[in-house]
């Protein structure tokens, strides 16, 4: 995955782009919490939502040579449907090994499989914060109220099942383009489990 060889005296850096505010906050609370040897996270919000913005970030910053990891946020319902160029883009970014953590239909799905395995029907964002809200009372999308709660120290005692439930919604959703899923799961499973780093 890393882009060179990894040399533990040294330090790895990872990009993660992210959609929006939500993924960035969770990624900020994350890298508050844990203390991770020889590994920066940097978090950034792409400067337009759509999947293409977030591609041509990404292709940028692996140019760039900064970092040794980069990876991909967002929700999978940002371009319903994918152009010809977007979807080449996409296979070119898997080829450079740019890491997908994406969620349909949103973020939120992965918050959601910390309590339970997500139904597969979750058709839009309103109905994965409405069954997110049975289990955080009052969660709000808005990023003055993510602001105010670290969404990564409030679920982080839960994220074996979460990974657990992600790894299950994969599986079952193979073939169905409109299953619900994410692949958030992949940041702890693949990207930062190698730096003592434990659930």
């Amino acid at each position: 995955m890393p882009r060179k060889t990894k040399n533990r005296k040294s330090n790895t850096t990872i990009l993660v782009i992210t959609e929006g505010s939500t993924e960035k906050l969770y990624l900020d609370s994350f890298r508050r919490e844990v203390r991770l040897h020889n590994l920066t996270v940097s978090p950034k919000e792409a400067t337009h939502s759509s999947l293409d913005a977030i591609l041509k970030m990404a292709f940028k910053a692996y140019d760039s040579g900064v970092y040794d990891i980069i990876c991909c946020a967002f929700d999978h319902d940002v371009d319903t449907t994918l152009t010809r160029k977007t979807r080449d883009d996409l296979r070119k970014a898997r080829n450079k090994g740019i890491v997908f953590l994406d969620s349909n239909p949103s973020f939120e799905v992965w918050f959601l499989a910390h309590f339970l395995l997500p139904s597969h029907s979750y058709s839009n964002q309103g109905s994965v914060i409405d069954e997110l809200n049975r289990h955080i009372p009052g969660y709000d999308k808005k990023k003055e109220w993510q602001e105010k709660h670290s969404m990564y120290q409030l679920l982080h005692d839960k994220l074996p099942r979460a990974i657990k439930n992600c790894e299950q919604l994969r599986i079952s959703c193979v073939g169905d383009e409109k299953a619900t899923y994410s692949n958030v799961d992949k940041f702890f499973t693949e990207v930062v489990k190698d730096y003592q780093f434990s659930l």
